[in-house]
């Protein structure tokens, strides 16, 4: 008689940690700012093509000269050794960036140009934010992992399969560039710097030298046109500046937008060159202060008082990208005028404006910048330190105007607003009164930051917000204990739980104690303890803080408010879990009725509450119910999280869990690869959801045959899942049980028994006898014992999981039948056939009743009761 393989019937087991990861709803701070799942950045759909990143500075308007270098950097780039690093240096304003920037557009300008860079160019300037970390966090990203873990280690294993070429600018602001120099392999790095330490060695170095004359002069006239006419005076100029492109760049917008004589600006700045020259404590320098220093200084005194103020403005900002709507509020002017003044900066290459928002020109033109604000704000019984004073109040009160009122899905503001926030990080100007407002920034920020999976990224926000309140306000305040969470929050989200439970620790503690046991942010510090136990297994301890958790919300906030929805929520995910249905049920329903009316019905955590009620019906083999709703919340998430998110893969993984359990196995296949490709890009191929993924797939290979193409995918989720989660985590026990149901189907019933042994052993001490994956052990296992003709070991162990099944799934659920069918065939094979017939009769009722006639399963069983019946039919006659 043929046994249907167990572990077709088994599919309760094998997606045990997905329902999980999509269903606790974890509250982000004291403001109850809800985060739902893992949130992460988002790049192009993994159905499509991978396109490579062509990440380059923005050309020169006005490029002239440089051939030599320009040909040294492209026949290195072209032809190079792979693993070289290249270093352009010279001092600020020598016109590295400016080549390398002409250098890269040439080359992709040539047909066959990135034939060597197969997987694209990588451009970061360390101006902005010089850290390692999240450079490493972007670079793995962009090249296909997510940076969970040592970013460096992770960046290190997405660049290993790639052929790219990464240039680093401003590497001068870093301790340590040697990790730079690491990223080498089969890639091309280059980097820009002031310092000439920084070159590895002279065959990859160019030392950069100033224009000669008559490229300076062919830059002026470039740019200033008839207004530089006189090749003589232009000559002169260029000698007195030294050839230094920045400063003739400057020079040249300046002649071209004021209008003036190349004669006049000449005269003017020899004066204002020898009177530099009568102070020596100004002349620290040929450099800074007898050619760019001069140059700006003249374009600044020949600004308006609107722009002069717009220039030293930008001293404030980080050396990035930053939006007009930043800018009006703290000017408090009209859009119009400062549309004006920040087009007159423009026009004298004091701003450039890429795409639809600005940016300081150069390092140089933001030192400078910083000065004036600096100088100013010295003098604290002048106008202007008033003006800056109110100036930085105004900064920091935009940005959290901004980050309140925006969506934090939204990856384009989040990229164009927070560099300015980070920039505040080290800001040295907050008063007393300021800091605590810059911590409530940092907080609103982190969040976002870690929606979008920028974990390095928002790392330093949540630690200076926390350093903030505990100076500030004291290691037991309220705020304190909201920073506690949200770095907790972090830790959880990276998988990092022995970093969390600590700090969550301290701040429920922090909160009973100073606000009250029955305090609404009491209960979001119950409901993230609570949900961290729930991810690791520890259900007995997760119980009892998700009911109190709820109490507190019912009474405090009301019965249909958003956090109450989510406590509702993660408490019927818990009893799903645990396999209490009947009480999962009307708390999803429940949470999802709030939700729709609360947050909208195309809303993310609508969404939610839809996959994990659809979940629960499948479960429960309601299929009908489940596809819709799985189906509708896939859509809400492509549309409001986009395709790439990690919770759009917990729905895709979701709907093929539905297909698979129908039989449907080609449309499975596809979702779950899928579900795959995002959670490798966007978590990291070590993280708990990635082997999720892994351990899903191969489960679908298994119902297929596949065993070659499943085994190792089971063995590296079985490897994950130990070490992430532990050894006896139930996520672990699963994977030890799908890895023995393959060894079974092969017949290595020698590498299959220890593994069903230990999984029975986790599933009983961490879910309990009478839990449905307990059952699902013991049929395994009896199955096993089945199979080397132990029959009195099988009936004992697939007798209890019958009775497990019955009372906790009910008396038509397939997995009840797949305990009948199993039973009757032990029965079967000892001749039992009178003890068999009833067993594999209403075995065969839920099946073609559950999953119609024509599943595979029912089919299977179906020949084996009509090979009974015929057996019985002999006997009797």
């Amino acid at each position: 008689m043929d046994t249907p393989n167990p572990q077709d019937s088994q599919i309760p087991s094998q997606y045990l940690g997905q329902m999980k990861k999509s269903a606790i709803a974890n509250t982000g701070n004291a403001y109850n700012y809800n985060i739902e799942g893992g949130l992460h950045q988002h790049y192009p759909t993994p159905s499509t093509p991978w396109i490579p990143p062509q990440m380059l500075p923005l050309r020169a308007q006005s490029f002239v000269g440089r051939e030599e270098d320009l040909a040294w950097l492209l026949q290195h780039m072209k032809n190079g050794t792979a693993g070289t690093t290249l270093a352009i240096c010279g001092p600020g304003g020598m016109g590295k960036t400016a080549l390398a920037a002409e250098a890269l557009h040439q080359l992709i300008d040539q047909e066959d140009g990135l034939v060597r860079f197969p997987d694209g160019v990588f451009y970061h300037s360390f101006y902005a934010s010089p850290s390692l970390s999240i450079v490493f966090e972007e670079l793995a990203r962009v090249f296909g992992e997510q940076s969970v873990g040592d970013p460096r280690r992770v960046t290190l294993r997405a660049l290993s399969r790639r052929r790219a070429l990464l240039v680093f600018d401003g590497v001068e602001v870093l301790e340590n560039t040697l990790p730079l120099w690491e990223l080498g392999g089969r890639n091309v790095v280059i980097v820009i710097s002031r310092r000439q330490s920084d070159a590895p060695n002279l065959a990859h170095y160019l030392d950069l030298q100033l224009l000669s004359l008559e490229q300076g002069i062919a830059l002026v006239q470039k740019i200033a046109q008839s207004r530089a006419a006189d090749r003589e005076s232009v000559a002169s100029l260029v000698q007195a500046i030294g050839g230094y492109p920045l400063a003739l760049q400057l020079i040249g917008s300046y002649l071209a937008s004021r209008g003036e004589e190349v004669t006049e600006y000449l005269e003017q700045f020899e004066a204002d060159r020898l009177h530099v020259l009568e102070q020596p404590e100004l002349s620290q320098g040929e450099h800074q202060y007898l050619s760019v220093q001069l140059v700006l200084q003249h374009t600044y005194d020949s600004l308006s008082s609107r722009e002069q103020q717009l220039l030293a403005l930008t001293g404030m900002f980080a050396l990035a990208p930053f939006p007009q709507e930043l800018v009006q509020p703290i000017l408090n002017l009209p859009m119009h005028q400062v549309r004006q003044a920040l087009g007159a900066l423009v026009n004298l290459s004091l701003l450039r404006r890429p795409e639809q928002s600005y940016e300081v020109s150069h390092p140089l033109v933001h030192t400078f910048a910083m000065k004036h604000l600096s100088s100013q704000g010295n003098d604290t019984s002048s106008s202007e330190a008033t003006l800056i004073t109110t100036w930085q109040k105004r900064f920091l009160s935009t940005l959290a105007t901004h980050f309140k009122q925006n969506d934090p899905y939204d990856q384009i503001a989040l990229a164009l607003w927070q560099p300015h926030v980070l920039h505040l990080l080290t800001a040295n100007y907050l008063t007393t009164e300021q800091l605590p407002r810059a911590a409530h920034l940092f907080n609103e920020v982190g969040i976002d930051t870690t929606k979008q999976g920028k974990y390095a990224e928002a790392e330093p926000l949540y630690l200076r917000a926390l350093a903030i309140y505990e100076q500030q306000l004291g290691s037991d305040h309220p705020n304190t204990a909201s920073s506690l969470n949200n770095l907790a929050t972090l830790y959880r989200t990276q998988g990092k739980y022995a970093e969390a439970e600590p700090l969550l620790k301290r701040a429920l503690t922090i909160r009973e104690q100073q606000l009250r046991s029955d305090h609404p942010d009491t209960a979001t510090n119950l409901n993230n303890l609570a949900g961290l136990y729930y991810e690791q297994g520890k259900y007995a301890e997760a119980e009892p803080l998700y009911l109190r958790a709820l109490a507190i919300r019912e009474q405090q906030l009301g019965t249909d408010h958003p956090d109450t929805a989510t406590s509702l929520n993660n408490l019927a995910a818990l009893y799903h879990a645990q396999g209490k249905y009947v009480e999962a049920e009307p708390l999803y329903l429940r949470a999802l009725a709030i939700r729709e009316q609360q947050r909208g019905t195309d809303h993310p955590d609508t969404a939610t509450s839809l996959n994990n009620l659809a979940d629960l019906y499948r479960t429960q083999s309601k299929y009908a119910e489940a596809e819709p709703l799985l189906k509708r919340a896939l859509a809400i998430r492509e549309q409001q999280l986009e395709a790439l998110h990690p919770d759009t893969a917990t729905s895709l993984n979701n709907l093929a869990a539905l297909y698979r359990t129908q039989g449907k196995y080609a449309e499975a296949e596809p979702l779950l690869k899928r579900a795959l490709a995002i959670r490798e890009q966007q978590l990291g191929s070590d993280h708990p959801d990635t082997a999720t993924s892994f351990n899903n797939l191969a489960q679908l290979y298994h119902a297929q045959g596949k065993y070659a193409e499943a085994e190792p995918l089971l063995k590296r989720a079985l490897a994950i899942y130990e070490q992430q989660l532990g050894p006896d985590h139930p996520d672990t026990a699963t994977s030890l049980n799908d890895l023995a149901q393959l060894n079974h189907a092969q017949g290595k019933y020698a590498e299959a028994e220890p593994l069903l042994k230990r999984a029975l052993a986790i599933y009983e001490q961490q879910l309990g006898p009478d839990h449905p994956d307990t059952a699902t052990s013991l049929n395994n296992l009896a199955t096993l014992y089945h199979m080397q003709s132990k029959y009195v070991e099988a009936e004992l162990l697939f007798q209890r999981a019958l009775t497990i099944r019955e009372q906790q799934l009910g008396a038509t659920h397939p997995d009840t039948a797949t305990s009948l069918n199993n039973l009757a065939a032990l029965y079967y094979e000892q001749s039992k056939f009178a003890e068999a017939e009833p067993l594999l009769k209403r075995a065969l009722a839920i099946y073609d009743q559950q999953w119609g006639a024509t599943h595979p399963i029912t089919q299977n069983v179906y020949k084996n009761y009509v090979t009974l019946l015929k057996i019985l039919e002999h006997d009797t006659n």
